[in-house]
């Protein structure tokens, strides 16, 4: 309950700051308070779906194990990885440049960046390599299904599971066809593999659906929504403001086209290359200077990650901010 309250109180404090400090930050406030009031942990609509103090610590308190483990993680590893016979050999199927985060055996999945894994040890599991698109994808059908016909011929022996994401956000926002993941399931179907799908950065509505996976047209989907998500429409108002920000993308390369290049997104969940790394993170401290926070992934490109309530007057109110730091 302590690190649940710590973790809250940091949040709110962060809120406040960025009300607080950086000009122009106004902007920034109006889409961030918002989205937290309406999604906050303890709110009526988390409080109705998944009641309890057990879900409310789960959800605030990110498993960062490293930083502030939960106060029963000793009894847990006791009872699990250290019971005997311990862990099986078994293995998971990861992609090249996926993210799935940074404890046990989700670091061993995650291989965005190599710091991650500095001086952490980590299971001897398969990798394999994840589609490298040209953009915009409807110009390059047949050059794009060469290369994931490519990545799915490079596959190792049967495994426990395989995870991938929708988009592959910390590893540069890398996109591949919904005729991919379907033949990616097909392949872990045939093996009795489980297929899992990381929505960690595309589910909650960004992409114009609920849930990313849902673009590739397959069944199964996620069994529980949030009411106010569908009550107000949001994932509608997504797929309006997705289509402003990603012709305003459009045009600032057309623009811009020594500068900036392969725009692209789903929704609100954007990206753009940066003609490099140095003048990406440029970019990013001058927009943050105005009061719009950007965040880098990859080695050059700028994810975009507005939330929910993010409309078209929104859209237009960011990109005159990003026109301006060129």
């Amino acid at each position: 309950m302590a690190s649940s309250l710590l973790s809250r109180q940091l949040a709110l404090s962060l809120q406040q700051n960025l009300r607080l400090t950086a000009p122009g930050c106004r902007y920034v406030s109006k889409a961030a308070a918002k989205t937290q009031m309406e999604f906050e942990y303890d709110g009526p609509s988390m409080k109705t779906e998944v009641p309890g103090p057990r879900s409310k610590s789960a959800f605030v308190n990110r498993p960062a194990l490293g930083i502030m483990p939960p106060e029963n993680f000793p009894e847990k590893l006791a009872e699990s990885l250290l019971s005997s016979p311990g862990c099986p050999d078994l293995s998971i199927l990861s992609f090249m440049g996926g993210f799935h985060g940074r404890t046990m055996g989700c670091l061993a999945t995650t291989h965005s960046k190599a710091i991650h894994k500095l001086d952490v040890p980590s299971f001897d599991w398969p990798i394999a390599p994840f589609p490298k698109l040209k953009y915009p994808l409807e110009e390059f059908t047949r050059e794009n299904a060469q290369e994931e016909a490519r990545c799915l011929e490079e596959k190792g022996r049967p495994v426990a599971g395989i995870v991938i994401e929708p988009i592959q956000a910390e590893g540069g926002d890398n996109h591949a066809t919904p005729d991919f993941f379907k033949k990616l399931r097909n392949i872990a179907r045939k093996h009795g593999s489980a297929f899992h799908v990381d929505e960690v950065q595309t589910g909650g509505g960004a992409t114009g659906k609920f849930w990313a996976h849902e673009h590739w047209g397959m069944d199964d989907p996620a069994d529980i929504v949030l009411n106010v998500i569908r009550r107000e429409n949001l994932l509608e108002e997504v797929t309006r403001s997705g289509k402003t920000l990603l012709q305003g993308l459009y045009q600032l390369q057309d623009q811009y086209p020594n500068l900036l290049s392969s725009a692209r997104g789903q929704g609100t969940f954007c990206a753009i290359d940066i003609r490099d790394d140095a003048t990406r993170n440029s970019i990013i401290f001058k927009a943050r200077d105005k009061g719009v926070l950007l965040g880098g992934c990859g080695d050059r490109s700028i994810r975009f990650r507005p939330a929910l309530v993010f409309k078209e007057y929104h859209v237009h109110m960011f990109l005159n901010v990003f026109n301006d730091v060129f």
